[in-house]
């Protein structure tokens, strides 16, 4: 029996981020769920029209893997819209999960924030004070507008026809003796 492995959050790909990497491009719709199954099955089928261009995926147990090949792109976990997450090869298509050096971090925190201290520095502080108290009007006005809005739809509420269904009791007429 083998233990569990963790791979962590930022190794995980979507299906439809896959599917791209596979040679497929399928936007993803509010109103239809894909899974494993039906991602192979389009891909299988997509195949067989353009055999140059699509690549099929070959499903891995969790067993044959390791942690490293993952980082490394050589197996890619792929998480459904059902929030199931399964492994596969795909071969030729080796992704490289940028690792980036301390050194270079500093580099672009460095860049960064030298771009954001000269825009400061070559705005007034009378500018920056225009420019909140102008932003504080138009958060004000927004969100009068908004409660005008509210309160004239509790005043005036559209109304909504419905189709009610009535239910007849049926009623035993008893007579009593009295």
């Amino acid at each position: 029996m083998s233990k569990k492995q963790n791979f962590g959050q930022g190794s995980i790909i979507s299906i439809y981020r896959f599917m791209e990497y596979c040679g497929l491009e399928c936007p993803k719709k509010e109103n239809v769920l894909v899974s494993h199954k039906i991602m192979m099955r389009k891909l299988e089928l997509r195949k067989q029209q353009f055999p140059d261009k699509i690549q099929v995926p070959r499903h891995i147990s969790f067993n044959a893997i390791k942690r490293e090949e993952v980082y490394s792109g050589v197996f890619f976990l792929v998480k459904d819209d059902y929030d199931q997450i399964l492994p596969y090869f795909l071969a030729g298509r080796v992704h490289q999960i940028e690792k980036v050096s301390q050194e270079e971090l500093a580099r672009r925190r460095e860049a960064i924030l030298s771009t954001v201290q000269t825009n400061s520095e070559e705005m007034s502080e009378g500018y920056k004070k225009y420019l909140f108290r102008k932003n504080y009007k138009e958060l004000e006005e927004q969100k009068l507008a908004i409660m005008k809005m509210l309160k004239e739809q509790r005043e005036n509420p559209e109304l909504e026809v419905t189709e009610k269904i009535t239910r007849y009791k049926r009623v035993n007429a008893r007579k009593y003796a009295y």
